[in-house]
């Protein structure tokens, strides 16, 4: 885990991502009820996790060894 700036980057092995995506969920969900984000996510994860995503709020970025994983901190989730 590395913490800079606005971003926490997690970088996890290939064999590790069906364990890790459920903390990487609490992990998200955590952070959006810190920004005051009350917003269901169940939606947002069942689209999106485990495909790559670009946008201003998480990346997810595979590689040939491992997944890159990074919450900007301070934006909230607006999934509809």
């Amino acid at each position: 885990f590395i913490l800079e700036s606005d971003t926490l980057s997690i970088d996890v092995l290939l064999d590790k991502v069906d364990i890790f995506n459920d903390i990487f969920k609490i992990m998200v969900t955590a952070n959006q009820k810190r920004l005051g984000n009350n917003n269901d996510l169940t939606d947002y994860f069942s689209k999106y996790l485990g495909d790559d995503i670009l946008s201003n709020e998480i990346i997810i970025s595979k590689g040939d060894k491992d997944i890159e994983y990074i919450i900007n901190i301070n934006k909230k989730i607006d999934f509809k």
